[in-house]
């Protein structure tokens, strides 16, 4: 004994007490490792006892003052415990055992109780004391209590109240769990009333109806997996219900019931029930929200047997709420029995209906019966002057949709029921078997397909129908659910108001939505081979996700509900399609990507304002589109509508419904190909009405080509000025088409062309016709020398024009300037060099040079022939003939045909001393003719494919460079006036 205070510390080692302990004053006990006390402690102030490893007491602990035990392992109390003001009882890693009584000194009270242990917390069979601030309980494995128990209860006003379990159990039995302010109860595991001391399981009973009003203002049960309350739960202000599975059978509330009704966020998703009668009286207010479901037993109304709720305040009922009325006991209900599902003896009408349910909808196969439901919100079951219960009127069988094969081979699924609605209907397909179910409304009997479990689900072979399916609605607030759906080749038709995309829809036939809205919820979800129709007054919310898909039809609405920008790609299967709706933003942006090797028409203007890039196939743009526009090489851009934005073409852009007017609101580069189209006949050249124009508001810049396109028929007047490019801007063109630099002159359409950068009002891109700039007439002779050949300058005013020349010196260069169906004059002389005839509209006269005597055209060299070709030996007044001679080493090669004449019949020598057709046979060979025969003639060697006729009136001889002439030929015919 100590009269005092008395202190026993060993750093170390362990403490044991083999005797009493009565100390007048405080005893403090610290041990490094176990403090053991056999025998009974009593003392007159606060008591400390803190060890290292276990504490065990065998015997009664007393103190006068706060008590406080402290240890690292295992605490163990024997015996009863009692103490003034404040208890603690700690194991920071080990048990707590306490199945004694807790107490406070006689004549005094405790404020404050906690009883904490890292391992179990053992209670069974013990009793805790009415403490008046604050109750904690922590265990951080199990809580075990024992059967009986009387109640942890904190009397003050703003006491409270704290259990926490993170172990397997929490076994609270036939208990009263009392605070002023707060009751906390929590677990990792289960809250459940059953007792049993199953892994993870919570047992709590919850407030007894006994207590008689003294019940918490607030009242918090949350459990990890599940809360199951099987008596009265009071709480005067707030109920906070928090589990993955919630249920109750007697639920009394005098304020709102709260808490996370969503499912449990820690583990399985189980689905969160209210049960049994809920009761609120005497006034206050039940708001069910969330994914909340109301579970009632329904009994027999006549004895008043199931639950019902009684409400005198508000009911309000948000969100996704449900009502899943169950038999009570195996009751089977009748027709003409109505059930009190809420009696609302308050004045104010129910706010909400259940998910499903709207006022006098049917409840299909109710509580398992053949029967179905009427549901009211504007029931009188009490009388009274307000209809606001909530009651079910059972009635006979109501189906709410039918399956059928229409006329043309489509499944067709449809609501018939003037009261149900296709709500929550969930459609998916394994590309086998097409499922459809909804757990609020069921199917007729004589439905095509069969019936999964119950009439709420079927399965339909996709092979058991031949055309595609449709799904009709009621009208109002229809809403399917589309999880993973692989349709093959069937289209899909969705009359419906709502149309929500879980999973990915594939199908390489169409998707039509009616009415109504489809929303996406992730990227990607309509199959890339989905032929995609929206007719007027349909949606498509691509609601921040990117889809791809083929062709894109109708004139509804494509829009992105969401804040962040999205692309729609469209020609992935290769599809052709037209669509006449709109594609706008929403609250975020829409890109638009065109790919495949098809065409996307859109005819309206559409607002969207992200970029159009075009990868492949053609878009044609028949209104307006916003965002910069990009044209890939492979993609073809046609537009005779207006783009505001940039536009950067490295494919093709031309003009749809040419001649028109193509508008760019920015910035025009073109690196690929543009295409103008000019219609015939114009006397008058007028933009959009005989070709096409481009406006451009900003810089343009060239790069690329520029391809010229003619319709119709009849000619274009020379000095007609085409702007084809018409620069807004004050910028000058930047670059030019490839090979057409500033001034160049090019041919198109058989005429003659200028093309000007500077053109119109000095940066327009023109392009003007102009006379033939070759000349009709062009003379070759050897002796002429310093000759320049013809060239042509054109100001783009026409202010100054100088035509070619028509003299040369060789024949390549006289074939080159000649115009096309010309004449050349060849005159006496020799002449080498190879070159092409290719133009058979030419006429080669072969005249005598008389300035310098000579009488004879030579011609050496490789020619080649393109096109049937004559030389004429011409006599007129002007000009006197020349003889032809084709030299020694040179050769005339190619496929065509070949033929010398004479203007006066008898006169004119043609040598051939080179080959002809020595390499390449020639088509054929005249020379002479019956009526105008050559003087003679004179060959080496002729290969022809054809024939080969000489007409001489003199001899027909070899040439002098050999002994013999080889004449190869399918018909021979020589025709000699003096011998061969």
């Amino acid at each position: 004994s100590a009269s005092q205070n008395l202190s026993i510390l060993s750093q170390t080692g362990s403490v044991q007490v083999n005797t009493s302990l009565d100390v007048s004053g405080n005893l403090l006990i610290v041990s490094g490792q176990d403090i053991v006390l056999p025998n009974a402690v009593t003392t007159g102030g606060t008591t400390t006892l803190t060890a290292g490893g276990d504490i065990r007491a065998a015997s009664t602990l007393s103190a006068g003052g706060a008590l406080s035990i402290t240890a690292q392992n295992l605490v163990s109390l024997k015996s009863n415990v009692t103490a003034r003001n404040t208890m603690s009882i700690i194991s920071q890693g080990g048990d707590v055992i306490v199945p004694v009584t807790i107490a406070a000194q006689s004549g005094s009270s405790l404020s404050e109780l906690l009883l904490s242990a890292g391992g179990n917390l053992v209670l069974a069979g013990g009793r805790l004391p009415v403490v008046t601030t604050r109750m904690t309980l922590n265990a951080g494995q199990e809580l075990q209590t024992g059967i009986g128990e009387p109640s942890w209860m904190v009397s003050g006003a703003s006491g409270e109240l704290s259990v926490t379990a993170g172990g397997n159990v929490v076994q609270l039995q036939n208990m009263v769990m009392q605070a002023g302010k707060r009751v906390t109860i929590r677990s990792t595991g289960y809250i459940d009333d059953q007792g049993n001391a199953v892994g993870g399981n919570v047992a709590f009973i919850g407030t007894p109806s006994g207590l008689n009003g003294n019940f918490p203002q607030e009242l918090v049960l949350s459990a990890k997996n599940y809360l199951h309350l099987n008596q009265n739960v009071k709480a005067s202000q707030k109920l906070t219900l928090d589990g993955g599975q919630v249920t109750t059978s007697n639920l009394q509330l005098l304020s709102q019931i709260t808490g996370d009704l969503l499912g449990n966020p820690g583990g399985t998703n189980a689905v969160n029930t209210l049960t049994g009668s809920i009761m609120n009286y005497p006034t206050g207010d039940l708001v069910l929200s969330g994914d909340a479901v109301l579970t009632p037993a329904l009994g027999d109304p006549a004895m008043g047997t199931g639950d019902r709720i009684k409400v005198i305040g508000t009911v309000t009922i948000t969100g996704n709420a449900t009502l899943n009325p169950v038999p009570y006991y195996g009751y089977s209900p009748k027709v003409g029995e109505q059930y009190v599902i809420l009696q609302n003896d308050g004045t104010d009408a129910i706010q909400g209906t259940f998910a499903g349910l709207q006022e006098g909808y049917a409840i299909s196969n109710f509580m398992g019966s053949q029967f179905s439901g009427l549901i009211t919100y504007q029931g009188n079951a009490d009388g009274g002057s307000v209809g606001n219960d909530i009651i079910v009127t059972v009635v006979p069988f109501v189906p709410n949709l039918a399956t059928s094969v229409d006329s043309s081979g489509n499944l067709v699924i449809e609501d018939i029921s003037n009261n149900g609605r296709d709500n929550d209907m969930i459609f998916s397909a394994d590309g086998t078997f097409l499922y459809i179910s909804d757990d609020n409304e069921s199917f007729t009997s004589s439905s095509v397909g069969s019936f999964v479990s119950g009439r709420n689900s079927m399965k339909v072979p996709l092979s058991s129908f031949g055309g595609g399916i449709i799904i009709k609605g009621k009208g109002g607030n229809d809403i399917i659910t589309i999880q993973g759906t692989q349709l093959g080749n069937k289209s899909l038709s969705l009359d419906v108001e709502s149309v929500t995309l879980t999973g990915t829809l594939t199908t390489t036939g169409s998707v039509t939505i009616q009415s109504g809205m489809m929303q996406l919820t992730g990227d990607n979800q309509l199959g890339n081979g989905v032929d995609l129709v929206v007719p007027t007054g349909a949606t498509l919310d691509l609601s921040g996700n990117n889809v791809t898909i083929d062709g894109l039809s109708g004139a509804g609405t494509v829009r992105n509900d969401s804040g962040e920008s999205v692309t729609l790609t469209a020609g992935a299967g290769n599809q052709t399609s037209t669509f006449n709706g709109v594609i706008t933003n929403g609250s975020g942006t829409v890109s638009l990507v065109k790919v495949g090797s098809g065409t996307l028409t859109l005819t309206s203007n559409n607002p969207y304002t992200g970029s159009t890039t075009v990868q492949g196939g053609r878009l044609i743009v028949m209104g307006q589109i916003y965002g910069g526009t990009s044209v890939i090489a492979g993609g073809t851009l046609e537009t005779s509508g207006t783009i505001t934005g940039n536009v950067n073409n490295g494919g093709t852009v031309k003009l749809i419904s040419s001649p028109g007017t193509m508008n760019v609101n920015g910035n025009f580069t073109s690196t690929g190909s543009l295409g103008i189209g000019i219609t015939r006949p114009i006397t008058t050249a007028t933009a959009s009405i005989n070709y096409d124009q481009v406006n451009v508001t900003g810089a343009v810049s060239l790069n690329g080509t520029l391809g010229l396109s003619f319709s119709g028929s009849g000619s274009i007047a020379d000095r007609q000025v085409f702007t084809v490019v018409n620069n807004d801007g004050a910028d000058p063109v930047s670059g030019t088409f490839s090979g057409l630099v500033n001034g160049s002159t090019f041919t198109a359409n058989g005429q003659s062309w200028v093309i000007f950068y500077d053109g119109g009002t000095g940066n327009d891109v023109t392009l003007t016709t102009v006379p033939s700039l070759k000349p009709s007439v062009v003379y070759v002779n050897d002796d002429w020398g310093n000759m320049i050949n013809g060239s042509v300058n054109f100001s783009s005013q026409f202010s100054d024009e100088v035509m070619g020349y028509n003299a040369f010196t060789d024949m390549a260069t006289a074939l080159s300037k000649v115009a096309p169906g010309g004449t050349v004059y060849i005159t006496g002389g020799a002449y080498g060099g190879s070159y092409t005839i290719s133009d058979s509209g030419l006429q080669f006269r072969v005249i005598q040079d008389s300035e310098y005597s000579q009488t004879t055209v030579s011609l050496s060299g490789v020619i080649t022939l393109a096109a049937a070709t004559t030389f004429t030996l011409y006599d007129d007044a002007t000009y006197d003939l020349a003889d032809l001679t084709f030299a020694s080493g040179g050769s005339i090669e190619g496929g065509a045909a070949l033929s010398v004449q004479t203007s006066t019949n008898g006169i004119g020598v043609v040598a051939f001393d080179g080959f002809i057709g020595g390499t390449t046979a020639i088509a054929s060979l005249t020379i002479g003719s019956s009526g105008a025969k050559l003087a003679s003639v004179s060959v080496n060697k002729i290969v022809s494919s054809g024939s080969i006729s000489l007409y001489a009136s003199g001899a027909i001889s070899e040439s002098g460079s050999d002994t013999e002439a080889d004449l190869i030929g399918t018909t021979l015919t020589l025709v000699s006036g003096t011998g061969i």
